[in-house]
């Protein structure tokens, strides 16, 4: 299981996973864990996306 730390004072969507780096502390610096508990690929997420919002069983 892989945990995603995102850091709101590092502009993740711009520059992707930033793997192995130190960042410098800050007083009141908020992050957010992302727990994957399964490793897909963007199309495979995508199409199941769209299944999921089409399925007749919401």
């Amino acid at each position: 299981m892989k945990i995603q730390l995102r850091f709101d004072a590092y502009p993740y969507q711009e520059s992707g996973a930033n793997q192995n780096n130190e960042f410098q502390f800050k007083t009141g610096l908020k992050t957010q864990a992302l727990i994957i508990t399964k490793y897909m690929w963007l199309l495979e997420r995508l199409y199941y996306s769209i299944v999921k919002s089409t399925s007749l069983n919401k």
